[in-house]
């Protein structure tokens, strides 16, 4: 019991190096907290519970000191949500190489020199096809610098029975 208190003291304080206002609910609180790289990684994430239920959490960020204004909530409430649908639904991705040469005569003196350039761009567009109903807001946090504000969107599935 005692080395249990102490993990979890341990690990509060390891978190509270790194984030301020950490207000997540219960049973999310308890695996995010465990991990920071839960908490930092933007994306979806699957967390399988002993009980057999299912924790679905995405996990949205954006460079932002301040209040956690509505207009931001609810840009990373769709980035959110946008990760767990890329995770669950169809994603599209298109790949387009585009490559221009370009060549140019210099006469300098006399002289001519031919210069040849050539441009390289690759275009990668990713697109996710699907429904997802919007999950509800979970968790909020600040990094401790105030530079970067977090969500967590999430649902608990449970195995049926």
């Amino acid at each position: 019991m005692a080395l249990a208190i102490l993990c979890g003291t341990l690990t509060q304080s390891l978190i509270a190096e790194k984030f301020v206002d950490v207000d997540i609910q219960s049973p999310f609180k308890k695996h995010l907290l465990r991990d920071s790289v839960l908490m930092t990684v933007d994306g979806a994430k699957i967390i399988r519970l002993k009980n057999g239920s299912t924790l679905i959490v995405g996990v949205a960020s954006t460079s932002s000191s301040g209040k956690l204004r509505p207009e931001i909530i609810r840009i990373l409430r769709v980035k959110a949500d946008r990760a767990i649908l890329e995770l669950t639904g169809k994603v599209h991705v298109a790949v387009e190489e585009v490559i221009e040469d370009e060549s140019k005569l210099i006469i300098e003196n006399q002289q001519e020199t031919m210069v040849a350039i050539e441009k390289y761009k690759l275009l990668i567009k990713r697109s996710v096809k699907g429904d997802i109903k919007s999950l509800p807001i979970v968790g909020k946090w600040r990094s401790q610098d105030n530079s970067t504000q977090f969500i967590a969107v999430g649902a608990v599935i449970t195995k049926a029975k």
